[in-house]
This record gives structure tokens, sequence and C-alpha cells, in this order.
């Protein structure tokens, strides 16, 4: 339990859907010692994602026997260049909130970056929080072409860059034009049964 509780801290720190997450498992990570690290996680400790994901992450297979080390090392640095990544955007996410529509330049005189910096910071944070939906047809059919689907947006704001300029999509707008975690969570669970089902009965008939 613990060491689902450490993999989950490092989750909810990097993307706070806290509204997903069971009412008694969050009131235990917002108590006691959890409460500590929690904060310290949001902070952007990070010897703490790296202390977390070493003590919770299981066991890696690899195909050379005893070289559960190296993949070991490889998986937590995948793990902390994406938390680095994340780190890094949040604080150019943070001026977004305040903004209906904000230049690039001038987001970057907010953050302290240079534009170039500040564009790969939201081009990161943009494909970290998107999860690609597939339409029930496309589920059962096993003809049906990969790149089928629509991404959606799982984060509390989303954003599009036209040009300079940056346009935000939050509340009821990103409910309208489909963005947002809380109205795709059905389908998404919905697209990834029926894949599931259809795995199913093909295993079966075989």
């Amino acid at each position: 339990a613990e060491q689902s509780y450490a993999l989950l801290a490092c989750c909810l720190a990097l993307v706070p859907r806290w509204e997903a997450v069971d009412e008694a498992v969050a009131t235990t990570l917002k108590t006691d010692v959890w409460a500590t690290r929690m904060s310290r996680l949001e902070g952007g400790e990070e010897g703490l994602f790296d202390e977390l994901f070493s003590y919770g992450c299981p066991k890696f297979v690899t195909l050379v026997e005893d070289d559960h080390t190296q993949a070991f090392r490889a998986q937590l640095a995948l793990f902390m260049h994406d938390v680095r990544a994340r780190i890094a955007a949040a604080s150019v996410a943070s001026y977004l909130r305040l903004y209906s529509s904000i230049s690039l330049d001038k987001l970057a005189v907010l953050s302290g970056e240079e534009v170039s910096v500040v564009r790969q910071s939201l081009m990161s944070l943009r494909s970290q929080s998107q999860i690609k939906t597939v339409p029930a047809s496309a589920a059962h059919n096993a003809s049906a072409s990969a790149t089928e689907g629509t991404f959606l947006s799982y984060d509390r704001i989303d954003f599009k860059i036209e040009g300079d300029i940056v346009r935000v999509i939050d509340g009821a707008d990103a409910k309208t034009q489909g963005h947002g975690a809380s109205s795709n969570y059905a389908p998404f669970f919905a697209s990834a049964l029926q894949s599931l089902d259809v795995l199913l009965r093909g295993e079966t008939t075989a």
C-alpha cells in the first residue's frame, strides 16, 4: 500500500486531479507524513520524486538476465526527465490561469525565460496533458486506422498556440469545446472497455 501511495503522490503532484481519487485515499495523502511529502513534491523537490519512484516502482522485466538494475536506472532517468519538464512547464502554466490570451513575449517576461524556452515548455505541457479517445466504431473494427480518435486534455486548463499568441481554454469553454477531463472520463473508459471486450472475444474464438 505504501508503494502505491508513493507513486500516486508523484502523479498527483504532477497532475493534481484530486477529484478522480477515492476520498479515503485522498484523505491519507493530505494528512500526517504524506501531507508533508505532497507539499515538497508540489514545490518541485526533484530528490523526493527520485526517492518515491525508486521505492514504489515495480521490478522491470528485461530480456537479459540479471540486468534489472540497468533497466531500473533507464526507467528512473525517463521518469525524472518528465518530472523536470513538468516542473519547468508548471511555472509557465500558472500564468495562463490569469489570462484568456497572452503573447509568448509577455509570457516569457513574466516567467523570466527566453521565448523559445517558453514555447518548448508549453508544447511539453500540452503533450503531457492529453489523452487519445477512440470512437466505439473504431474500437470494434480490427481494420480501423491507428490514427483514428481525438486528443482531449485532462488538465485543469487547456490552450492552443496561434502564431505568437496563446489562447486559453478553461472552465465552461473547455467543456463546450470538448476539452477538460471531467466531461471525458466516461467516453474514455467506455472506449477502453470496448477494446478489452474485443480482445477477450478474439482470444475466446481462437
